[in-house]
């Protein structure tokens, strides 16, 4: 490996003499010149920039591994975001050169990035969690062949120390699976299938033991000096004097800037010239920190920019970009898109809908937390609903009855749909990630994650009509069954989007349950059975037209009572009781929806329902990035 390297020599006036410069035009696979990045925070004064990164300058080798270390808030993370292309919102300037050429889009698959936090289907085992990210990765490659993908993953498997749990599931705080350690093993796997240049690791020791932290570190190391040669560049805090050995090189950063860059066995005699020499049996790595820390910190990366090391990098790099760049730096034109690139592009696209369906449906199905409470509730309130109005008759109670399961069905299918909320937000971690990988658009994500619940939406429905509709004896002429059965799946649906939408937009999934419960129960208020729209304040009265429980609640009004006769007993002028046979459409004028039509209504909830879709998207879109 070629690596650049560079020397300091104290003389007797303290000045640093920088030599034994090391220059190859394949040393870096990454660097960076003058990068900064800034980002807007709100004073009283109003809003005002903030630098968290301040004209870097630094190299990646080629089959390195290189540790970013400083304290907190020093904008460790914040560089490898921007390195890689994942920081969102602020301003970047400087360069960042792959190769010697600007990081494009085409790049993405020679970059690799391992999250802190884990973001693994924790249902899957580990082989199938590798064949998920395989299938996925090579999709629209020639590598899609499914025995190159098993081999690869075997390999890894291998490669990783994984093969004794590849059949056990990943697990989660809440579930038994794979240790930490193991965890994080299985992170790096995923970022090493498509055999990434570089690969980024956020705190990869953070939560693990001394043991464990050791043995990720070396597995970074083994990967760096294997025979791919794959540099890695990983934020870590404070490793012990083994671990942090096992760096080649090593950035250190304070508020935003450098204090140093170069050699691991380098440091020390850096930090000595510097006026902050390690004391004997102290941990250098712990000395690092400690220094940067206290007031000495602007002191040391003073020395670092004064001393002559960062412009003779930055000259070196100069050089190798200079031997590496193409003789013609001309942007090919866009060509126009052809019929079987457009059918390919399409055979893709489903081909990703298929992988993820297929594989998200098993976690699904293994997961009692959702599947139990989708099919239990629905078939336990339909169950005691169908056994309390059961055999309602035709007469004035039976009108009641009717009346009041139809609004119970309405309120059980709305507002029950605050479960839907916590698996989105629980998954949000993962899409953040895969779409940052480039597995996948927003958009199939969505079609995705609301097809996911349509199986169970379907056979929750089927079970809860069975149980209370012909039980209770409602309306079984003509279409009316299965009108029924229509309105509660494209309602439930509607109610799912709108409970997705939520989920998109709030921190957390009690919130998410809250607002959902508190919007449909404010909904529901403005459905037709509580508040006739004759009575509706006027300033309310523009809800009922784009409320979908307005139009559920009508739907299942006109299909049940228009039609149907009913006994109805009236007093007359003398007292007396007289009873008569009424079309039940009285029933529909009662509650004010004598000019609704059933289809239209459900017509009118696919509308809303489609307004829904787009909106969710939008959110998806807006809301939910990687955070920091």
């Amino acid at each position: 490996m070629t690596e650049l390297q560079i020397l300091s020599h104290g003389t007797a006036e303290g000045s640093v003499d920088v030599t034994a410069l090391q220059v190859s035009t394949n040393a870096h696979v990454l660097t960076w010149k003058d990068l900064g990045w800034t980002m807007a925070v709100k004073d009283r004064g109003g809003a005002k920039e903030l630098a968290v990164l301040n004209r870097l300058n630094g190299a990646l080798s080629e089959g390195a591994l290189m540790a970013v270390m400083g304290p907190s808030g020093a904008g460790k993370s914040s560089l490898l975001d921007v390195l890689c292309g994942r920081k969102s919102g602020g301003k970047m300037t400087g360069e960042i050169l792959f190769r010697g050429h600007p990081i494009t889009s085409s790049f993405k698959d020679d970059f690799g990035y391992v999250e802190q936090n884990s973001s693994l289907l924790f249902t899957l085992t580990v082989q199938e969690m590798l064949l998920y990210s395989a299938e996925l990765a090579f999709v629209d490659s020639r590598k899609k062949d499914t025995q190159f993908q098993t081999n690869l993953v075997n390999k890894i498997l291998k490669q990783l120390g994984l093969e004794g749990v590849k059949d056990s599931q990943i697990g989660s705080p809440n579930a038994r699976g794979i240790s930490g350690g193991q965890v994080k093993r299985v992170d790096i796997a995923v970022q090493l299938l498509k055999e990434p240049k570089v690969v980024f690791m956020d705190e990869p020791t953070s939560g693990l033991d001394y043991a464990k932290a050791r043995d990720v570190i070396k597995l970074a190391h083994d990967i760096s000096h294997g025979q791919q040669k794959t540099s890695t560049i990983c934020t870590i805090h404070q490793p012990s004097a083994d671990i942090f050995e096992l760096f080649d090189d090593v950035c250190l950063l304070h508020g935003g800037k450098t204090a140093y860059l170069g050699p691991q066995r380098e440091i020390a005699a850096f930090f000595e010239r510097a006026g902050a020499p390690c004391p004997a049996e102290t941990n250098l790595a712990d000395h690092l920190l400690v220094t940067l820390e206290e007031d000495k910190a602007p002191s040391i990366t003073d020395f670092y920019s004064s001393s002559g090391m960062e412009e003779k990098l930055k000259a070196s790099l100069d050089m190798e970009l200079f031997a590496v760049a193409s003789p013609l730096d001309s942007k090919p034109q866009a060509a126009a898109i052809s019929p079987e690139a457009l059918i390919n592009a399409i055979g893709i696209w489903f081909s990703t809908v298929f992988i993820v369906f297929k594989y998200r449906l098993r976690v699904s199905m293994r997961d009692k937390g959702f599947v139990v409470p989708r099919m239990a509730m629905r078939l336990g309130l339909g169950a005691l609903i169908g056994t309390v109005w059961a055999n309602c008759g035709y007469d004035e109670s039976g009108i009641h009855n009717r009346s009041m399961f139809l609004f119970f069905t309405e309120l059980t299918f709305g507002v029950t749909t605050a479960i839907f909320v916590p698996p989105v937000i629980n998954d949000r971690s993962i899409f953040v990630r895969e779409r940052a990988d480039g597995l996948y658009s927003v958009g199939t994500y969505v079609l995705i994650k609301y097809g996911m619940e349509l199986p169970f939406l379907l056979v929750g429905t089927t079970l809860y009509s069975a149980c209370t509709y012909w039980p209770i004896g409602m309306n079984d002429q003509g279409d009316a069954p299965i009108y029924f059965w229509l309105l509660c799946c494209t309602f439930t649906g509607c109610q799912i989007c709108w409970a997705h939408i939520i989920a998109s937009v709030v921190p957390s999934a009690e919130t998410g349950v809250g607002f959902t419960v508190m919007s449909s129960i404010s909904s529901v208020f403005f459905g037709g059975f509580m508040l006739v729209k004759d009575t509706i304040p006027v300033y309310y009265s523009w809800i009922p037209a784009i409320n979908p429980f307005t139009y559920a609640f009508a739907g299942f009004l006109i299909n049940e009572f228009d039609g149907q006769d009913f006994e109805v007993c009236e007093t007359n002028d003398a007292g007396e009781e007289e009873c008569s046979w009424k079309d039940g459409k009285f029933v529909v004028e009662k509650y004010d929806f004598q000019t609704y039509e059933k289809w239209e209504c459900l017509r009118n909830i696919l509308i809303i329902f489609c307004f829904y879709y787009v909106v969710l998207y939008l959110f998806t879109l807006k809301f939910v990035k990687i955070r920091r």
